[in-house]
């Protein structure tokens, strides 16, 4: 998305082939998000004014215009099992909606300021939120309420994470700290704070397995942990694994917008 209020919507990219883009243009004010269902067959638009479109990747064709109630929305994530997707923006409340139809099936209200952040759990009946308030909130989409409220963070929530196996969430934001918050428990399982970067951390993400963990702040650095520190719960083990140091990846980024590992646990890096 552009400020300019187009998309730019780029084929899949080939190192032997010339980059091809196309413009579409249907915003009427800049363009904040863009997010792919997980079939990658369509994606989501909104603006800053709040409007959100869905557009199909195949004919580059708008299908549909979505009744949005809010404005603006910062934020949005699609179910991996089926066609709800959630939204979240200024006006504190989170939507859920169904793909195929212009207005929400549910209104979720709990947090008092800006939503930052969406991510559906790997269950797919309950997804999380991150707010400006500090305070990520665990959401059931059956009854459109809150089962679980996580407040150990000191500042406004950015990046949120599941892990693979569903048992923990990575929470961070406007601080250098990370929180891994143990869901079956409801506690503060883990912070790391990196004392040798003081910027906040931009981006996070789980590999494939949950064995690693990779991180970003401003400073366009990339952290790689493996062997990472989760319990083996389906053996029942209690003895934490050791946490080993971190692989530093530096990159020559103006500014990293998002870390992700690929089906073969490879981290892709995209930004400027």
């Amino acid at each position: 998305g552009w400020q300019d209020s187009s998309i730019r919507f780029y084929e899949k990219l080939d190192k032997n082939v010339k980059k091809k883009s196309v413009i579409l243009k249907a915003h009427c004010s800049s363009v904040y998000l863009t997010k792919f269902t997980i079939c990658d067959n369509f994606f989501l638009s909104g603006s800053i004014n709040g409007n959100l479109k869905f557009w199909s990747t195949k004919t580059k064709k708008l299908l549909l215009n979505y009744e949005n109630f809010y404005d603006p929305v910062w934020d949005a994530a699609f179910s991996k099992k089926n066609s709800f997707f959630v939204t979240g923006g200024s006006n504190k409340s989170l939507l859920m909606w169904n793909s195929s139809q212009i207005y929400p099936l549910r209104i979720f209200k709990g947090h008092s300021s800006d939503i930052n952040v969406v991510r559906w759990h790997p269950c797919d009946s309950v997804f999380a939120s991150g707010s400006s308030d500090s305070l990520s909130f665990l959401w059931d989409i059956r009854s459109a309420k809150a089962i679980g409220k996580v407040e150990s963070y000191e500042s406004s929530i950015h990046s949120l994470e599941f892990s693979p196996n569903g048992f923990e969430m990575a929470i961070a934001g406007l601080s250098n700290k990370i929180d891994f918050w143990d869901i079956r428990m409801n506690k503060l399982r883990k912070r790391i704070v990196d004392k040798l970067d003081k910027n906040m951390v931009t981006s996070l993400t789980y590999g494939k397995t949950d064995e690693v963990f990779a991180h970003t702040s401003e400073n366009r650095n990339v952290k790689i942990f493996r062997n990472f520190f989760l319990k083996n719960f389906g053996l029942g083990n209690k003895k934490k694994k050791k946490i080993f140091k971190p692989i530093l990846m530096p990159t020559k980024f103006n500014k990293i917008f998002q870390l992700r590992f690929n089906l073969r646990n490879r981290l892709m890096i995209l930004g400027t």
